[in-house]
Parts: structure tokens; sequence; C-alpha cells
């Protein structure tokens, strides 16, 4: 269910039914509806009826931000996590902070120095990814189909060309379009290594001592893995179905960030035994 972000204006004109209830709540919780239509009139000074509360309550809890136990509410745990990864994207986004993997985990609430965030295309996780890629001076990735030659060509050799980075990749060489991409990214000095066993859901990246976990869901995946196997040649490639089919396609993609040196190393060292 898609969950709208309803952010509380609660001070001056204007105020309203909703932005009070998602207020009050914040503080005081679970309450009845009587109990919040007392608190909007005697409280903040809303002249409105409790019919008026209770239809936008039940608004409320259809849209998946208020969750009912018996007679009494309180705002949906999912709904809060949603406003959090939505606000920490818009932060990364909007951040003018040089990095913005000190900037991810900074966000976090834990001293465990890691983060979840939640992704909605591979397009916004590639922009974030370069983004990594660009400030760290080693770069190691575990992933299937490595599709960043098919889409990002100039930014690729841009940031080749402008930074010493260590670039070490671990693909699968199956289909004409892998061998494609290993090609393409050893002409621009990056080191390959191939492997025959993935998880098509799953795939890594470490950008020094932070690993980058990214979790796909499958039929996303299975697209990506249909393109792959039916495309003979790079002259083939549909770009407008890979757009539509993958790389602007509305998804789910959780992202997991830890700042771990000794894993960072252990997985490093790992991948590097597939270049022998």
């Amino acid at each position: 269910m898609s969950l709208k972000i309803v952010l509380p204006r609660i001070e001056g004109e204007g105020k309203k039914v909703k932005d009070l209830i998602i207020y009050i709540l914040s503080f005081d919780f679970p309450l009845t509806v009587k109990q919040i239509h007392h608190k909007i009139l005697k409280e903040h000074g809303l002249n409105v009826t409790y019919q008026a509360v209770h239809k936008t309550v039940l608004q409320l809890l259809g849209a998946g931000v208020l969750e009912k136990t018996e007679k009494n509410f309180r705002i949906s745990p999912t709904w809060i996590s949603s406003v959090k990864s939505f606000i920490n994207n818009i932060e990364l986004k909007y951040s003018k902070e040089k990095n913005l993997l000190k900037k991810l985990l900074y966000l976090s609430d834990s001293d465990s120095h890691v983060v979840v965030n939640k992704l909605n295309s591979i397009k916004e996780l590639d922009d974030l990814l370069l983004s990594f890629m660009s400030q760290e001076k080693e770069f190691y990735s575990y992933v299937k189909h490595v599709w960043f030659p098919l889409i990002h060509t100039e930014k690729i050799i841009d940031y080749s060309s402008s930074t010493k980075t260590e670039k070490i990749v671990v693909c699968s060489d199956k289909y004409p379009l892998d061998k494609y991409c290993i090609n393409y990214l050893k002409r621009l000095g990056e080191k390959v290594g191939v492997s025959k066993e993935f998880d098509d859901t799953y795939s890594f990246s470490i950008y020094g001592n932070y690993v980058v976990q990214s979790f796909f869901e499958k039929t996303l995946m299975d697209s990506l893995e249909e393109i792959y196997s039916k495309t003979q040649s790079i002259k083939k490639l549909d770009l407008v179905e890979f757009n539509k089919k993958f790389f602007d396609r509305k998804t789910e993609i959780i992202l997991l960030t830890a700042y771990n040196p000794v894993l960072a190393n252990f997985l490093k060292e790992k991948l590097k035994k597939h270049l022998e």
C-alpha cells in the first residue's frame, strides 16, 4: 500500500483537522476519537464537530497513517518509518557535504554505524552509488549483471579519467551484454572478475571501509534477466524497454550502509580471488 506523507502544520491560521490529529497522537497515544476531539477543542481551539474528526481519523486509518487497537488509535510505525526514509533521502539529495557516505551514516539514530534506506528505482540507486564512487579511493562491486555501461557511458568515462580509485568488479559473463560490459570496463582500466554463482536479488559494493548492500524485488531482477538473455548484441539492445522495465521502473530497493573496516577488508579479499 502506498503511504501518503502528511507533514503537520499546527501553528497560525489554516490549521487542519488532519494535521492536529497527527500532532496530538505524536505525544499522547493511543486515544479514542472522543479523546482526540476533546483535545482539538480544548487545547488547540479549533471548532470542529465530532463527526468531522471521526471521518478524518477513518481517512488516516485507510491511508495507513494511523492504526487501530480496539477503540483506540495511534500513528502507524510503518508510516513513521516511511516518513523517516523519505526525509533521509531528501536530506541526502540536498546535502552539500562532500562525503555522502558519512552523511548517510550520520542520519542513523544508533551507534552501530549502520543505516537502512528505501529507494524507489535503479536510477535513484545509481545516482547515489556514483556519488559514493567518486569520494573513496577504493571501489569494489559484486553484482550479477553490470548495467552501468549501458546507461552511464559518459559518467563512467568522466569518473574513470578523473579519479585514481582502485576499481574491482565481479560479475557474470553468461550473456553477450555481460561480455560487452566486462570489455568496456576493462578498456577503462578496471579489474573485472567472473563468478558463476549469484543471488539475483542481492548485490553489494565496498567504498573504502563502507559496505553498501542492495536488496531488490525479484520481479525487477527477473525483467533484467529477460533483457540480458534475449539481447544478442549491444546494437540490438532496446533502451526504451530497458528503461521502462528496469532502470526507471518504480520498485522498492532496500539499501543497507555500514561502516565496518573488518567486514570491508574481508569482502575485498574474497572479491580479489575472482581475479586469479
